[in-house]
């Protein structure tokens, strides 16, 4: 301000222009505005407002009750009952997937005062495929194990093929299909026959998931020839596989020209969907420095091995976490439990075992309770939009592996650096393919190779080492210089350790687990050497045996 002016002067300018626009805006009308506008606006209001708008006018009212506005509504905070039935029905009717959830479990399990109704619930569920763009999971609400084959669920799933039999839908069919033949191949005593007939329909009517299942126990080169049927486009999950496939069948026969265009192209869409991810998790009743997810991140690791889960699982459960923390608040009171529902539904879409509702609450010490645990697995499916599974940080991981073909000790401790990363960085910071290279630069810079990222990687992926090094200065800021963390105890956790122990010894794979530290100026500069190498016909050779981290002296 000028202080030559008069302060009164200055005072009387201001309350002119507030004045002014108080008569500028006091005579404003929401409904000068085109419904256009008012659409968009609505749209950022929650429930609760949206009903309270529509209390005010009969265009407010239409506005409200429109398929563009209900398919958007946010049932995060509510479930449904008798009174609020009639609104979680037409909103569901107009596309909106967490209110379809909903309803679904709450018929299907009668939670709430909502009377179980088997029916309703399977016309529920054949309604959230209808409109599901990714693999096809609702099967994994009624999946066996099934205490008869006659049970709700079990006649739930058959009506899943009786409905695909009658429906003119390719897409819908294929998924239903696809459905049927998972509880199938799942239910006691299995039925092979039937679940592989059944997946071979869903096949040709364009799954690409039924590709990916009948590759299960298949080599590369049958793989292949199962993942190029895919009519109806390739999910990412799909073509990740494939490029796999591709990658070990070209190693084979000495061609891999086109496994490495599919790896180009699964690494880049991968890049490419991270940058839609915010970057910052907002928690604020979370610690600020990650503590408590790391807490629970190694408790899921307990939980996996006790259970026997893949890495596959156990990714799948932390990616799901870390997910809904980035779209909606979580409390310290309800984050185990949400770990322990991430567990669930990760482990019913891709484990033979599960983790049922009641072992879920006794994992818990009976913290929550099983109504709870029914709700938060509404929460976490609504949170995916029935994408369950990304493809993650080990099935890339998988992939540079195929490319590599490394010693088993290397390997090994590429999976085990990979699960440190994840135990203590956000998975939702960087894309999944960045953190399964960063794994393998620094698995292969601690155990003294000279190249780090050797040029066939850089070649085959299109990634530069530059590309992650933002990934590896945080990854040696929060795995490398992270204190201990104790439980409450003062128990120093070491669920990793313990797990890569079993699996070493199962294996058969002597390495000496402990995670080698390396300082951020020392990755910069490696990384740094390997992009500004461009002899394709540089060696892939260890250090000389002066070298402290060589290879050989981990396995003393």
């Amino acid at each position: 301000m000028d202080t030559s002016q008069d302060p009164v002067e200055v005072l009387t300018h201001q309350q002119d222009e507030a004045a002014f626009f108080v008569e500028r805006t006091s005579g404003f009308d929401l409904l000068q505005l085109p419904d256009e506008m008012l659409l968009h606006i609505f749209q950022f209001l929650p429930t609760k407002d949206i009903s309270s708008i529509a209390q005010t006018c009969h265009r407010f009212y239409a506005l409200s009750r429109s398929p563009f506005i209900q398919s958007k509504i946010c049932f995060h905070d509510h479930w449904p009952t008798q009174d609020s039935l009639p609104a979680f029905e037409h909103a569901s009717q107009c596309g909106n997937f967490g209110a379809s959830v909903r309803l679904a479990l709450a018929l299907l399990y009668g939670e709430g005062d909502i009377k179980s109704n088997p029916s309703e619930a399977c016309k529920m569920l054949v309604h959230l495929e209808s409109f599901n763009p990714y693999t096809p999971f609702v099967w994994l609400l009624v999946r066996p194990p099934w205490s008869t084959n006659t049970c709700t669920k079990a006649q739930i799933s058959e009506n899943f093929r009786l409905i695909a039999e009658e429906t003119d839908n390719a897409y819908l069919r294929s998924h239903l299909q696809f459905s049927a033949a998972k509880c199938l191949q799942l239910q006691d005593p299995p039925q092979p026959t039937k679940a592989g007939e059944l997946m071979e329909r869903s096949l040709d009517d364009g799954c690409a998931s039924a590709a990916v299942a009948l590759t299960a126990q298949l080599d590369p080169r049958d793989s292949i020839a199962v993942l190029e049927r895919c009519s109806g486009g390739h999910t990412p999950i799909s073509k990740l596989q494939l490029a796999i496939a591709y990658a070990a069948a070209g190693r084979i026969r000495g061609d891999s020209s086109i496994a490495n265009a599919l790896i180009k192209e699964c690494v880049a869409e991968d890049v490419h969907e991270n940058f839609s991810v915010p970057q910052q998790l907002d928690q604020p009743d979370l610690d600020t420095n990650g503590k408590m997810r790391y807490i629970l991140v190694d408790w899921l690791i307990e939980v996996a091995d006790l259970k026997r889960f893949s890495r596959n699982t156990l990714a799948t459960a932390i990616t799901l976490v870390d997910r809904y923390l980035h779209k909606w608040t979580v409390s310290r009171k309800t984050l185990q439990l949400l770990g322990i529902t991430c567990m669930l539904v990760a482990a019913r879409f891709l484990e033979e075992d599960i983790v049922t509702i009641r072992e879920a609450s006794w994992l818990t010490d009976n913290t929550y309770s099983y109504d709870s645990i029914v709700r938060a697995i509404a929460r976490v499916v609504h949170c995916t939009g029935g994408d369950i599974q990304k493809p993650g940080a080990h099935t890339f991981l998988d992939l540079f592996v195929e490319v590599m073909q490394p010693p088993p000790d290397i390997e090994l401790y590429a999976y085990y650096l990979l699960e440190n990363i994840l135990l203590n960085v956000d998975t939702q910071l960087f894309p999944a393919s960045h953190f399964a290279a960063c794994a393998l630069f620094l698995t292969y810079q601690s155990h003294g190779y000279q190249v780090s990222w050797p040029v066939r990687l850089q070649q085959k992926t299109g990634l530069d080492s530059t590309d992650f090094l933002p990934c590896m200065k945080v990854t040696a800021e929060f795995t490398f210089k992270r204190d201990h963390v104790t439980d409450h105890r003062g128990v120093v956790l070491s669920a990793i350790q313990e797990r890569f122990q079993r699996i070493g010894q199962h294996q058969g794979t002597e390495v000496q687990l402990r995670l080698i530290p390396m300082e951020v100026d020392d990755i910069v500069r490696s990384a740094m050497d390997c992009s500004s190498q461009a002899d394709s016909d540089r060696d892939f050779t260890p250090f000389p045996p002066e070298f402290p981290y060589q290879s050989q002296s981990l396995n003393k």
